[in-house]
């Protein structure tokens, strides 16, 4: 029998597994913040790009015209991500 006066033992320590720990959470949220705030941005560009064009008469080029301006934003967009990413290591 074990005297109730003892302290109970601690249970034993196991290594954290890497990318697991105290600001586990904060990482996992920045992550799905970081697409909210792209799409919002994407939102704002394009119903300012028809609010230009229709509202203001203002002459723009055409959407289909602008497409390689999309692609250049989303790689410029991974590899700072990238980059913020990897200094934080």
């Amino acid at each position: 029998m074990t005297d109730p006066t003892e302290p109970t033992p601690a249970p034993p320590v196991t290594p954290t597994p890497p990318g697991w720990g105290p600001g586990w959470s904060r990482r996992n949220q920045r992550r799905g913040e970081s697409g909210g705030l792209v799409f919002g941005v994407v939102l704002l560009l394009v119903g300012g790009y028809f609010l230009l064009r229709d509202t203001l008469h203002i002459r723009l080029p055409s959407l289909g015209e602008l497409w390689p301006l999309f692609l250049i934003a989303l790689g410029l967009w991974i590899l700072l991500n990238a980059a913020r990413h990897t200094d934080r290591l």
